[in-house]
């Protein structure tokens, strides 16, 4: 009996534990500590299922590449957890104008963008981007930076937008301290076994960077699966020897603590990458799912990015996202509109009743204008062609293709992607997997202000993709 009654408590435990962890990332993620980072490590990541907006960027000219924006680097791990060891502050104080801070004398950043955000509290870690030199337009009652890449600002809450100058491939930190080498000791036997494995030791820094890119490169995959946050016994371990799948979190930890110990010292980082541009917007936007994890590493005297999840993770994340993500979209951009115009000093002096019929007929007219431009949508060969909105995308010739496939026996998994789909269907179809068919199938279904018309999806299902041939032994 006793033995059933502590079996029984010790699982009660490891359920609250874990339904106090999910309900603290579903509710309380957004204000990022800069002290201390919980991984989610062992369950599905939750945020990288929400399509909810949480940043914008408009930069002073086209993202050749994604923007990596940091909100926090940490250098001690231990059972699930980022710290930071050796953490210190200081004040940064304003230019003159009171709404500038340089951040790096002189501001030599040779990038320029305008990040706006949401705050729910009036103390907030800004994103940005690694080698910001200067923040301009920043209205906050005090900014403190730490030697761990943070940005405090006391600031008031609702919309907040700041311009920053910055270097585009150039990370400024702090030099190493010895926790950035601390590999702690739950993981260390594995981690120098794996080093020796892959012959480690004994290299420079920069060819130990491309052996750690290149063994995770070829060896693992991404995935956002998993069966619960901490698991117990050495997960990392699983991860690395066993599974070999999982999210960036564990891409990042994983890469961290074997650079380390193979003598580059490292610390993990967290924030976003943006790489989504809206049209409706005319900005790059962020979403919870683009929350990302990586590595910034010391090789040869400075600090350099290393990130080893495989680059598909956010195509396979946007692949899930919601049918109804334009709605949010709308709603995210009309609060944003609708505060900045209510807190401009012309509308404080208003009549609320006049102000309620300028909102409404602002928002009738918006309205209106997207539905217009739905509804008439002109395909790359220039033929006008009649979309009904109402069927968001229904009508893409794929669906007939994928009728004819689960026809002939091929049968797609529950929660299967179509782009994972065709990839598992494609031993047996050679062909099948031509990345460019989901891709614009997916823009045709759930943007409503895409430019890829029917006529050219389904030019590519009869140029590009193979015929079926029905499952042996039906």
């Amino acid at each position: 009996t006793a033995f059933m009654t502590q079996n029984g408590l010790r699982k009660l435990q490891a359920h609250l534990e874990a339904s106090y962890i999910d309900f603290f990332y579903r509710f309380h993620s957004s204000q990022r500590d800069p002290n201390r980072h919980t991984t989610a490590i062992g369950s599905l990541g939750i945020l990288k299922l929400s399509d909810r907006i949480v940043l914008r960027v408009e930069p002073d000219q086209n993202l050749s590449e994604p923007l990596f924006l940091a909100e926090a680097s940490y250098n001690y791990y231990a059972y699930g957890t980022w710290t930071n060891i050796d953490r210190k502050t200081e004040v940064v104080d304003p230019e003159l104008n009171g709404t500038s801070w340089l951040l790096r004398r002189p501001d030599d950043g040779n990038r320029h963008a305008r990040v706006t955000a949401y705050h729910s509290e009036d103390e907030a870690v800004l994103p940005l981007p690694q080698g910001t030199t200067a923040i301009h337009g920043l209205s906050a009652f005090q900014l403190e930076r730490t030697n761990t890449d943070s940005l405090q600002a006391e600031l008031e809450p609702g919309w907040n937008s700041w311009d920053i100058n910055y270097h585009e491939r150039q990370i400024l930190s702090s030099t190493p301290v010895s926790a950035d080498l601390h590999a702690g000791q739950t993981y260390r036997e594995d981690l120098a076994r794996l080093a020796t494995e892959l012959g480690l030791y004994g290299k420079s820094g920069l060819e130990i960077r491309a052996m750690v890119e290149r063994f995770f490169e070829e060896n693992f995959r991404y995935s956002l699966h998993q069966k619960r946050r901490y698991p117990r016994g050495k997960y990392l371990s699983k991860f690395l020897f066993e599974d070999r799948k999982g999210h960036c979190e564990y891409f990042a930890t994983a890469t961290t603590l074997l650079l380390r110990t193979a003598g580059v010292p490292a610390r993990y980082v967290v924030g976003y990458v943006v790489d989504e541009y809206s049209n409706f917007e005319g900005a790059y936007v962020a979403r919870s799912r683009h929350a990302h994890s990586w590595v910034m590493a010391w090789i040869d005297g400075r600090w350099v990015r290393v990130d080893t999840t495989p680059a598909v993770w956010a195509e396979l994340e946007g692949e899930n996202q919601s049918s109804f993500q334009f709605v949010g979209d709308f709603l995210s951009w009309s609060r944003l509109r609708t505060d900045r115009f209510l807190d401009s000093p012309l509308v404080r002096s208003l009549d609320p009743v006049w102000l309620i019929a300028v909102l409404f007929f602002i928002l009738v007219i918006k309205i209106y204008l997207r539905k217009r431009k739905d509804t008439v949508d002109q395909d790359p060969g220039g033929n006008s062609q009649s979309r009904d909105v109402s069927m968001a995308g229904d009508d893409s010739p794929l669906f007939e293709y994928i009728r004819r496939l689960e026809a002939a026996g091929y049968r797609r998994a529950p929660g299967e992607t179509l782009q994972e789909w065709f990839n598992r269907l494609s031993d047996r179809i050679p062909g099948v997997n031509h990345p460019e068919v989901p891709a614009r199938h997916n823009d045709y279904r759930f943007n409503p202000v895409t430019r890829v018309g029917r006529s050219e999806i389904e030019k590519l299902v009869q140029t590009v993709l193979p015929d079926i041939k029905p499952v042996s032994g039906q």
